[in-house]
């Protein structure tokens, strides 16, 4: 499995080239059709993020990674290469970039042999000195004959042959000195400057290296290993310049035969920076980062649960600076002891003051390249989804401050992407969302729906993008989970139609049900739950909070061809129906919404007991709460209580939420819910 890692280096003014070009510059062996297919199955990271737009430039200092096993297929037509200098049993070349640095053996039509043949060599004699990478040109050493490459092989690990190096890399802090590494000792001197970067002379004494076709490989790893990779070092995540790798063979001397140098070429700089420039401070330490940030005060008691990764901060009587802010304000937090390294988003009215957006300076200052930056990351994030739309074409998006993106949660629904704006601050950057759906994709319908201080109030809804594939968002839209058929109506939340969160615990729940079996389900959405057992012949007793949510379970069997006689509905609460039933039932889902929709007021551990004496031996549970609050989490408080009560159980065990719903350690509010499976010992 060969592996590559480089970084992106500053462009310019703009960064303009894609991330396509650069992985075809890093795998020059690779035709354009194993490039596009690299990207297709979601083979290349940036910043570990997979990426989903290979046609957009990326962000300087953005580190790239994949790998693959297979070859690269392109074809190479005859290779142009000079012979620098003869000799007996060996030749100097100028090595091309682009072909392969190391010879195929059983393949006749490698580069390699036919370079022999334009320069009048026995293909079959020819062997490299030093694998290279295909990136790699300048000096190169081929041995002709077996016994030739064998003694200016050891002649090479024995220090009797010498060579130094050029290479250019980030300034070192020193001109000049000496680099221990694993592999031996690497002189170095730096002989020009510009910018951040330099030009370094290398002279190795080799150790621990037993074959000579080791050493260029080796000498990118000393050089990575001392202080920073080489410009197109691709295996040790060096910036990925146009050209070729910024390492090559200067001279070469020590023996009779030996005592030549060679300059690099005039296109050996970079045109371009490459790497950020380092500006010195023209501000005090403290002072603020930029005219927009202003500073706000906050007491300790708030700052210890933000300092510990807690992203809201609370309203509080001692906050100052909040006066005249408009959501969406960009502020740096000001603790007792002076401006901290945090920065929020002003959320305004309400018990959340602000929401956490970085601990970073950079990323305050440059807020809509952030914003775009942290989209595409959490889009890249659900690239698995996005392979699944056949089957599955409703999940998240965009999952709140658990994707650095704080007030807004991101929906896909069929060809509808809607963004609800849960917080107020989501206000400061609503519209570069939008633009950055809208290049994404020109024909999708997008609905932003504001769903911040309402209470009970539907949600305002407002067209942002009338799509070609959607009539209007008033119309309710099929949509599919794992090739079942919801009706859903895109300007209502998900929870209220279909628990999308609850994606894989229905997936488990249908495995665990048998046909024939008989379950209960307490959950009020449109019959997700009893669609998903009924499609395994499983027969659902239904509880609902009104009328209503009878009547789409009845649609959503009805789309997916289930027999009615395969549930039975119940409207009411949870509690006073196992009061009342006598039955008992092969399984239960319980879907708690705060405690109040389906349940009667009481400890939850209450109603989880009463839902174990409805079951058969061996029967499952499910349950799960919504907005569980701070504490204990709810499996740790299932836990404590059955070893309490002494249940007989085989199995307890975390019932989390989907992967589009990621969580964000220690916000609990971020959560949908908090869920347990619990098994009865048969």
């Amino acid at each position: 499995m060969r592996q590559w890692k480089f970084r992106i280096p500053l462009e310019g003014k703009t960064q303009e080239i894609p991330l396509r070009r650069y992985v075809q510059w890093a795998w020059p062996e690779a035709s354009l059709t194993q490039v596009d297919a690299l990207f297709e199955r979601g083979g290349v990271e940036a910043d570990a993020i997979l990426v989903t737009r290979p046609d957009r430039p990326m962000a300087p200092d953005t580190t790239v990674e994949f790998q693959t096993d297979e070859p690269g297929d392109r074809t190479y037509g005859v290779p142009e290469a000079d012979a620098l200098l003869r000799g007996q049993g060996w030749v100097i070349v100028d090595k091309p970039a682009g072909i392969p640095g190391q010879m195929t053996e059983e393949d006749p039509t490698d580069p390699i042999r036919f370079m022999a043949d334009v320069l009048g060599l026995d293909r079959s004699e020819v062997k490299p000195l030093w694998h290279t990478p295909a990136g790699a040109s300048g000096p190169w050493l081929l041995a002709i004959g077996q016994e030739s490459a064998q003694q200016l092989g050891e002649e090479i690990l024995n220090g009797r042959l010498q060579s130094s190096w050029h290479a250019i890399i980030p300034r070192p802090p020193r001109a000049q000195g000496r680099w221990s590494t694993k592999w031996g000792e690497v002189e170095f001197a730096v002989t020009r400057t510009k910018g951040e970067l330099a030009e370094i002379q290398l002279q190795p004494k080799w150790q621990g290296v037993e074959e000579a076709e080791e050493i260029y490989f080796r000498l990118l790893e000393m050089i990575a290993e001392a202080h920073s990779p080489v410009l197109g070092d691709t295996l040790h995540g060096g910036y990925l310049v146009p050209g070729d790798l910024r390492l090559r063979l200067g001279a070469i001397y020590g023996t009779e035969q030996f005592a030549h140098s060679w300059p690099a070429p005039r296109d050996w700089w970079p045109e371009e920076p490459v790497l950020m420039p380092v500006t010195t401070p023209t501000t005090a330490p403290g002072a603020e980062v930029a005219d927009t940030i202003v500073a706000l005060e906050v007491p300790a008691r708030v700052l210890t649960r933000i300092k510990e990764g807690y992203p809201w901060v609370m309203h509080d009587p001692a906050l100052r600076g909040m006066e005249g802010l408009r959501p969406g304000a960009m502020v740096r937090l000001v603790g007792p002891e002076g401006p901290l390294d945090l920065y929020a988003l002003v959320d305004g009215l309400g018990p959340v003051a602000a929401r956490k957006w970085s601990t970073a300076r950079e990323e305050a200052q440059d807020f809509s390249a952030e914003v775009a930056i942290r989209l595409d990351e959490a889009i890249g994030r659900r690239r698995g989804f996005f392979r699944q739309m056949g089957t599955t074409d409703i999940f998240r998006l965009v999952h709140g401050e658990a994707d650095g993106l704080p007030g807004v949660v991101i929906d896909r629904l069929g060809s509808i992407i809607r963004v609800a704006l849960v917080g107020r601050c989501a206000s400061a950057y609503g519209d570069l969302l939008y633009e950055h759906f809208k290049e994404l994709e020109p024909e999708a319908t997008i609905l932003e729906v504001i769903a911040y201080g309402e209470g009970k109030r539907a949600p305002k809804v407002r067209v942002v993008q009338q799509g070609f594939a959607a009539s209007t968002p008033a119309d309710p839209v099929i949509l599919r989970e794992r090739g079942l058929r919801y009706l859903v109506d895109p300007r209502r939340p998900f929870d209220e139609e279909l628990t999308c969160d609850h994606r894989e615990n229905r997936r488990v729940a249908s495995e665990r049900a048998k046909k024939g079996q008989r379950w209960l389900v307490a959950c009020a959405d449109g019959g997700s739950f009893a669609v998903a057992l009924a499609k395994e012949g499983v027969a659902t007793t239904h509880l609902h909070p009104s009328r209503d949510r009878i009547d789409k379970t009845d649609n959503n069997f009805e789309l997916n061809g289930l027999s009615e006689t395969l549930t039975e509905h119940v409207e009411g609460d949870l509690a006073t129906y196992l009061e009342r039933e006598i039955r008992r039932f092969d399984g239960i889902v319980v879907d708690v919404r705060a405690m109040g929709s389906v349940a009667q007021p009481g400890s939850f551990e209450t109603l989880i007991d009463k839902c174990l004496d409805a079951l058969e031996p061996g029967g499952w549970l499910l349950f799960s709460r919504r907005h569980p609050g701070r504490g204990e989490s709810t499996l740790e408080r299932v836990e404590k209580w059955l070893e309490q009560t002494q249940r007989s159980v085989a199995l307890v065990e975390e019932a989390p939420p989907s992967q589009d719903f990621p969580r964000l350690e220690g916000f609990t509010e971020g959560d949908p819910f908090q869920g347990v499976w619990i098994r009865l010992a048969t």
